[in-house]
């Protein structure tokens, strides 16, 4: 009896889907659904280019560029499981993939795009750690490590994420068939304002405070070095002088710039018989370059989306508008864009990877 009972509601829940389906609408093209397939497009093959000479060159593949490559992955990672499905959304009225497919576009919009932003955080971490330790970043910082924190950032983002997805999953996700497919936040509102405000906003805040402690301590060691480069440059002379056998060179200056990193080597040596010492008022590293322009690009890229998802905590979706979240979203999606031509703009050994 209590299988037959059970027999017909589902077949009438499944009858029940099906003339919903049959009522959803689409595909429906706008600017959005032209933008989407656009920037799956342009993403995939800018970031896999790239990504693609880092893995092919050795000399790329330097600790500091893991996280380079870290980053370039995430934005693969994101245009396949978030932007992808988001753009079937976005062209039906309705959920017609099923339920598998909708927790892909779920989990893909949480994991990803926190991943995405923490792979920005690892960067701004590694250059915090050169600059206010760097005889520790120098002699611990390699290869390994650099993978372990990439790695540790993406654990970090599941320790967080999987709780609500998998609650939601299993007991409070609406019918993505007449509702879309979407993240039930109202039936687990405490956990999507942890979620908010710990793994998105105080993301971005981190790299908003760990900017200035950089370029602070950078500046630091610049107005440090050059009279230490003085010191050395008129005892190597002194030594010079002093000498009539052979052809004696004065010992080599090193300069500590924290940009061994990206290419090139940290240590700068200049013999004295040459003449020449390197100047510190020469521009930044080439790794504070990136760290500048990235968080320039994510500060604007980023922001308004974060802002617009935090007041939806609050606000009913309808005081937004569509029109408002559509233009965080452009801006978000563009910094999937912006990464891999700041690399290439930034790192000349990256240049020449592709000129050969």
């Amino acid at each position: 009896m209590n299988n037959a009972l059970t027999d017909t509601r589902n077949e009438s829940s499944s009858s029940s889907n099906n003339s919903y389906v049959e009522l959803i609408n689409g595909p429906n093209w706008d600017f959005m659904a032209a933008f989407y397939i656009i920037t799956i497009i342009l993403a995939v093959s800018t970031n896999a280019t790239v990504l693609g000479a880092f893995l092919c060159r050795q000399s790329l593949r330097t600790p500091f560029n893991l996280y380079l490559i870290n980053l370039l992955s995430g934005n693969i990672l994101r245009v396949v499981l978030e932007t992808t499905p988001e753009l079937l959304n976005h062209l039906y009225s309705g959920w017609w993939l099923g339920d598998g497919y909708c927790s892909v576009l779920v989990f893909g919009l949480y994991f990803t795009d926190a991943g995405v932003q923490n792979c920005h955080i690892l960067i701004a971490i590694n250059r915090i750690w050169a600059v206010c330790w760097p005889y520790s970043y120098r002699t611990t910082h390699t290869r390994r490590v650099a993978l372990l924190m990439c790695l540790a950032g993406w654990a970090e983002v599941c320790a967080m994420v999987l709780p609500g997805f998998i609650l939601d999953t299993v007991y409070y996700r609406a019918d993505p068939v007449k509702n879309g497919c979407s993240l039930n936040i109202a039936a687990q509102w405490t956990w999507s304002v942890v979620v908010q405000f710990l793994l998105y906003n105080m993301g971005l805040e981190a790299m908003w405070v760990a900017y200035p402690i950089i370029w602070y301590k950078r500046r630091q060691t610049q107005k440090i070095v050059p009279a230490t480069v003085q010191t050395v440059h008129s005892l190597t002379n002194g030594r010079k002088n002093s000498s009539r056998e052979g052809d004696q060179q004065g010992r080599a200056v090193i300069i500590n710039d924290n940009s061994d990193d990206v290419g090139e080597s940290m240590q700068e040596n200049r013999t004295a018989g040459s003449g020449t010492v390197p100047s510190r008022r020469k521009k930044s590293s080439k790794a504070f370059n990136i760290l500048t322009l990235l968080t320039i690009s994510v500060t604007v890229c980023w922001t308004p989306v974060h802002v617009i998802y935090t007041l939806l905590l609050w606000l009913p979706f309808d005081r937004i508008g569509s029109l408002l979240l559509n233009i965080a979203v452009v801006l978000v999606s563009l910094q999937t864009l912006i990464d891999p031509i700041l690399f290439v703009c930034t790192l000349p050994d990256l240049r020449n990877s592709f000129r050969n």
